[in-house]
């Protein structure tokens, strides 16, 4: 495992002159929300992998996620200071962890089998028998994916059926619900707190748009949009109601996380391309991947204090790699994210 430690910066990157003014005024709102906070990035490389990926993050700091050498992509659950363990479900050609339970034992996520077909899964380590796939529409789906999994074990995620639309669900008590948001042409659950609050996207006529739905699926909904902004995503929330996600420009893809008051503060490392905040932690720690030109990791934020006070650009020769996801990351969610390690890995 390759790990690097490094200082963080909020990077809001230049972007393309057609868009100057509306980022001019996405930097003035962001900013004036970062002053009150600072991370120090960790950098994570899954042995002999070209992609590395975290999705998830227990209390106590262990991430799951999923890698990619070449075309081949493995789940692996990882904690600081130890090696990685790879998840492989039975019949699986390839595999993410979306979710774990605390204590590490029992995981939710995706996986391929051996005709290519995307399944939800939640897996139980202690008892490698014990393992459930899940695929909501009994009348079939073309892809599945357990996003989330919270300390009670109830789950959120989302299938395409098989007309190719994306409909949420949540599994709460062993039942499964499917939902659509009013006037969505897709909706999709990324992330479950411990309280039931619901995140993810839903996309109408104009765009997509991440959402906030407070006691689950029958609760308020709070729509998050950051300005400027081509698609927003939410992936993940805490207990106290963080919430970590991504944003798109048009040009790439940027972490942000959103504080209970609303606040918005984007969330990437140094030199980072492209970026994407999958998890968050109650006591704030976040995983999720960044790419520069040394290829995509898995990083781990954890918060400091102190006042953040420096900016830096994107190298353009990286956000041009990513600007044909940058109103599509809705489509790829966080296991269909292999997708995109198998395009880069043809690049």
């Amino acid at each position: 495992m390759n790990v690097t430690n490094l200082t963080f910066l909020t990077p809001l990157t230049g972007l393309r002159a057609f868009r100057t003014m509306a980022m001019c005024a996405l930097a003035a709102w962001f900013g004036a929300a970062a002053h009150a906070d600072q991370f120090t990035f960790r950098t994570i490389d899954y042995p002999g992998a070209d992609f590395t990926a975290g999705t998830t993050i227990t209390p106590m700091g262990e991430i799951g996620g999923w890698a990619c050498a070449g075309p081949s992509c493995q789940g692996f659950l990882y904690q600081v200071g130890t090696s990685p363990v790879p998840v492989t479900p039975p019949g699986a050609s390839s595999s993410v962890v979306g979710g774990i339970q605390p204590g590490g034992f029992l995981l939710c996520g995706q996986y391929f089998d051996a005709s290519g077909n995307a399944h939800g899964y939640v897996w139980d380590l202690l008892h490698p028998s014990n393992f459930t796939p899940i695929d909501p529409d009994p009348n079939g789906v073309l892809f599945t994916e357990v996003a989330d999994m919270n300390p009670a074990g109830n789950l959120a995620g989302w299938y395409a059926d098989l007309g190719g639309v994306g409909h949420g669900y949540v599994r709460i008590n062993g039942v499964l619900t499917s939902f659509d948001l009013p006037g969505a042409t897709y909706t999709a659950a990324y992330g479950i707190s411990p309280g039931g609050d619901l995140v993810g996207t839903y996309c109408d006529a104009s765009i997509c748009h991440a959402y906030l739905l407070r006691g689950g699926i029958s609760g308020a909904l709070t729509t998050i949009d950051v300005p400027g902004a081509v698609e927003t995503d939410a992936f993940g929330i805490n207990p106290v109601g963080k919430i970590v996600g991504a944003y798109c420009d048009g040009t790439t893809c940027h972490g942000y996380l959103r504080n209970p008051d609303g606040g918005l503060i984007t969330l990437e490392p140094p030199g980072s391309g492209f970026a994407i905040a999958f998890a968050i932690n109650p006591a704030g720690q976040i995983t999720g991947v960044f790419c520069d030109d040394s290829g995509c990791h898995a990083f781990l934020a954890t918060p400091q204090s102190g006042q953040v006070s420096q900016t830096t650009a994107v190298p353009a020769t990286v956000a041009r790699r990513f600007w044909p996801l940058s109103n599509s990351l809705h489509k790829l969610g966080k296991g269909g994210l292999a997708g995109l390690a198998r395009l880069l890995s043809q690049r």
